[in-house]
């Protein structure tokens, strides 16, 4: 066997022409060929892919290329993929996205901890369908967190509507499974992994190779979700003679702030710190998609569901179990209570610090949605919603009787916005029907009916899909600057004494008086501006 069919070449002794790319990084390709001992460095022949419609090269093509043992070699020519996986790219360009080529088994990930994503399962499913010279397994990760029963109950939600695909449970910690999985693992194959970031790609692939080759670490308990995320596509050769291609999953951003945070060696962060950047004319010139709602039963969080989302795409769950909120808070749905919604909005183009105001600005849309149902619906003063940075609705309570003081604010909704790709989702929770609440959050939290608004939840979806087509409009041409007059206006902090924890792992709060919401985004407290962090009121201020 020649060293290009080892790694799957199926041309032949034509071997000696062909490479085929490992690994790559911007510009740069790492290949396996003949010629070379290990791995060589390659980069593309600039003539050869300027032409409209050229294959640009990625990890798992088989290529073309001119060897040079003293420097780089040369790409030539991307030669045809036997097999691929795309999905519609999550922008409103609507190109195709290529995610893997040239392997022969796509193992579909998702964690048998979890209540089977149907959606999920229909969307990989179908563009399975059409992937050449490949079959598709579906592979249910983590067993070891779910019990027998629920795992059992997956794999029969997997067969029933999956057409026929295969399905199998698996615990890289316990090494259950893994011999079911190895036999799609063979001498000369490729299996590629696809799934969201987190369902364990890197861990199977440590329990398959018998070591580690991928840097882990521990899953955080409260989530299940791994910690480490590969961040780009690399072929791997196993022990075994069979290559794993493992794909990047998807990446989250925070709330404002937290691009900052993360950012803040680079030159994105030093712009937001002066006020962030304006949108291009293109972007400018951009129309918020037409709203396509898809109504699910139970699921685990719609932010999860949304993953697989396009612009415009929205997601509304009957009920919801695991929903999340910031700084690992929950949020859950129960049926005919409450409102679990995602929509997905794209922002190619947009600079980092504009979407990370995104979450105000969709703030901002809730409250203007549901101020219109609860306005004038307390009995002795209208009750008023405002926003408390940077993501929660709350009611303030009418005034009470003159020398008491008034009751704190009590959450009605709440905002979580996480990047994906191209897009932010943005998940909304609404508490629409409940007459009480349990006793440990009674007095933090109410619903649009204990306030007197009488709306379903239906109704509600429709108030802030209207509400957030249009402020997201505003906030896409002209950033969070212009809402920022009527953000100031709800705003629940401004001229309130506050503490604000930070989550840079600052112990001590930032306190004193607040200025409110500065037009970047930031919280200014007693002159210091926050970018992230959790806010809390004095006890013993008036409202």
């Amino acid at each position: 066997m020649t060293k290009m069919a080892a790694w799957g070449w199926r041309g032949g002794e034509d071997g000696g022409a062909v490479a085929r790319i490992v690994s790559a990084h911007g510009d740069y390709y790492h290949l396996v060929c003949e010629e070379a001992e290990g791995e060589a460095l390659a980069r593309k022949k600039k003539s050869a892919f300027n032409a409209p419609g050229a294959v640009k090269p990625m990890t798992g093509d088989f290529v073309r290329y001119r060897y040079n043992a003293q420097g780089e070699s040369m790409i030539t020519a991307v030669l045809p993929r036997f097999s691929w996986f795309e999905r519609r790219d999550p922008t409103a360009r609507r190109k195709s996205q290529t995610l893997a080529v040239n392997f022969d088994t796509l193992f579909i990930m998702m964690p048998a901890c979890e209540p089977v994503s149907r959606a999920r399962l229909t969307r990989y499913l179908a563009l399975a369908g059409d992937m050449g010279e490949a079959e598709a397994v579906v592979v249910l990760t983590k067993a070891d967190l779910a019990g027998a029963d629920e795992v059992r109950m997956n794999l029969e939600a997997v067969r029933a509507n999956g057409g026929g695909v295969e399905a199998l449970a698996v615990s890289s910690r316990t090494g259950a499974g893994l011999e079911e999985v190895r036999r799609h693992v063979a001498p000369g194959r490729t299996v590629a992994f696809v799934g969201a970031s987190g369902v364990g790609k890197s861990s199977l692939l440590n329990a398959l190779a018998g070591e580690e080759w991928m840097a882990t670490q521990e899953v955080q308990e409260w989530s299940g979700r791994g910690r480490h995320t590969t961040t780009s596509r690399e072929l791997v050769m196993l022990p075994c003679g069979a290559m794993v291609l493992d794909t990047p999953g998807i990446r989250e951003i925070g709330m404002v702030g937290e691009v900052d945070d993360m950012q803040a060696k680079g030159e994105a962060g030093h712009r937001w710190r002066r006020g962030g950047v304006a949108p291009s004319a293109a972007v400018a010139a951009a129309a918020e998609p037409d709203w396509r709602v898809a109504r699910l039963g139970t699921v685990g969080s719609t932010n999860e569901e949304a993953r697989e989302g396009e612009p415009g795409d929205v997601y509304v769950a009957e009920e919801q179990t695991a929903g999340r909120g910031r700084l690992d808070h929950k949020w859950i749905a129960a049926p005919g209570e409450s409102l679990a919604m995602s929509a997905v909005i794209g922002v190619e183009g947009l600079d980092p610090t504009h979407v990370a105001t995104l979450p105000l600005a969709a703030g901002l849309a809730v409250v203007e949605a549901l101020e219109g149902a609860v306005e004038g619906a307390v009995e002795g003063g209208a009750a008023r919603l405002a926003l408390k940075w940077p993501n929660d609705v709350v009611a303030l309570p009418a005034p009470g009787e003159s020398g008491r003081e008034a009751p704190p604010p009590r959450k009605v909704a709440g905002i979580l916005c996480e990047r994906n790709g191209d897009c932010v989702i943005v998940g909304i929770g609404v508490n629409v029907a409940q007459a009480s609440f349990p006793e440990e959050i009674a007095g933090r939290a109410a619903s649009l009916a204990m306030l007197g608004a009488n709306v379903t939840t239906e109704e509600t979806l429709e108030a802030i899909l209207d509400a957030l087509r249009r402020v997201v409009h505003e906030w896409r041409r002209g950033g969070l600057q212009a809402v920022h007059a009527r953000l100031a206006a709800v705003d629940f902090l401004k001229g309130r004494f506050v503490s604000v924890y930070r989550t840079d792992s600052d112990p001590v709060p930032v306190a004193g008086e607040c200025g409110g919401i500065a037009p970047d985004g930031a919280l200014v407290v007693d002159g210091e501006r926050v970018w992230s962090g959790e806010a809390h009121v004095a006890a013993s201020q008036p409202l």
